[in-house]
C-alpha cells in the first residue's frame, strides 16, 4: 500500500497526569500507528512534564488509529500505564487539501470542539503559519484516572513529505514521486474555504 503522508507530531507537555510512584511519576509518551511505535525521553518525577520533542511517523491507510500513550519508566518492574488518547487527523488533512496560499500567518482555518467521538479536552483550531497547517490539540487521557496532554500536528503529502520519507528509508519508488506531487488535488475543499470567508464565518 502507497503512503500516503507523513504526520509530525510535537509533544508539548503533560498536565496533572497520574501518580505512579510515592508523590510523582517518570512518564513519557509513545505515539503508535500500525507497526510503528515511537516515543519521547523520560521526564523524571514530574506530573506536569514538559517534553517538546517532535516525532514523525508515516500513514498508509487514514482507518488505522494513532495512538497516543503515556507510561511511568520503572527500573524493576513494568512500566505502570498513565492513560491514551487517539489523535484524530481527519480534519487537518481536510484543511491541508483546500489547498490555500497565501494566507496572513495566525488564520484560523478551522476549530474542531469535543465531541464523545474524539479524545479532545478543549477547542482544537486548525492554524496556517509560515506556509503550514497545523493543529493545536489537547487531549484528554483515557482509561486513567486524570491527565491531559498537549500536542501540535502536522500533515504532509507533497515533495517535502517525500524527501522525509525517502529520510526515513521507507523504500518508496523514485517513479512514485509524481504521484506522491499529484495526491489529493481537492479544488472543492479550496472553493468551500473561499465562501466561508466571503460570507464571514469563522
Amino acid at each position: 500500500m502507497d503512503v500516503l503522508g507523513l504526520v509530525k507530531i510535537r509533544i508539548r507537555r503533560g498536565i496533572g497526569l497520574a501518580v505512579r510512584d510515592t508523590v510523582s511519576s517518570d512518564p513519557y509518551c509513545v505515539v503508535s500507528c500500525g507497526t510503528q511505535k515511537v516515543k519521547t525521553k523520560v521526564v523524571k518525577g514530574n506530573c506536569n512534564p514538559v517534553w517538546n520533542e517532535e516525532l514523525t511517523i508515516y500513514v498508509k491507510d487514514l482507518s488505522v488509529p494513532i495512538i497516543l500513550q503515556v507510561f511511568d519508566k520503572d527500573t524493576f518492574t513494568d512500566d505502570d500505564n498513565m492513560g491514551s488518547a487517539v489523535i484524530d487527523i481527519k480534519p487537518l488533512i481536510e484543511c491541508v487539501r483546500m489547498e490555500l496560499e497565501g494566507l496572513p500567518d495566525g488564520t484560523r482555518v478551522d476549530r474542531i470542539m469535543p465531541n464523545r467521538d474524539n479524545c479532545l479536552a478543549d477547542e482544537s483550531p486548525v492554524i496556517w503559519n509560515q506556509g503550514k497547517m497545523t493543529q493545536d490539540m489537547t487531549l484528554r487521557l483515557n482509561n486513567v484516572e486524570c491527565g491531559e496532554v498537549e500536542v501540535q500536528v502536522e500533515w504532509l503529502e507533497d515533495e517535502e513529505g517525500f524527501e522525509e520519507a525517502m529520510a526515513m528509508d521507507m523504500k518508496i519508488e523514485a517513479k512514485d514521486h509524481a504521484k506522491w506531487k499529484a495526491l489529493f488535488k481537492k479544488k472543492t475543499w479550496h472553493d468551500r474555504f473561499v465562501n466561508r470567508i466571503r460570507h464571514g464565518h469563522s
